[in-house]
């Protein structure tokens, strides 16, 4: 799968151990954005539908964090 500049940056940010945690988390985020925060709220519903696709295995292999 793969992800956008972006999108990594808001799985850094609302990213947990587990993918319904962070669909959860990302869902709380979009229900608090304003009608002015268009493109976020699309590229959020965008990276929920990728986080959807995959499974469980797959998610806990993603690591967008720079190795050190």
């Amino acid at each position: 799968m793969d992800f956008t500049h972006d999108e990594k940056m808001l799985l850094m940010i609302y990213g947990h151990v587990t993918k319904e945690k962070t669909i959860e988390e990302l869902n709380t985020m979009k229900a608090q954005l304003t009608s002015d925060e268009k493109e976020l709220k699309i590229m959020t519903e965008t990276l929920i539908k990728k986080l959807q696709k995959i499974s469980e295995t797959q998610y806990s292999k993603l690591c967008f964090y720079p190795q050190i």
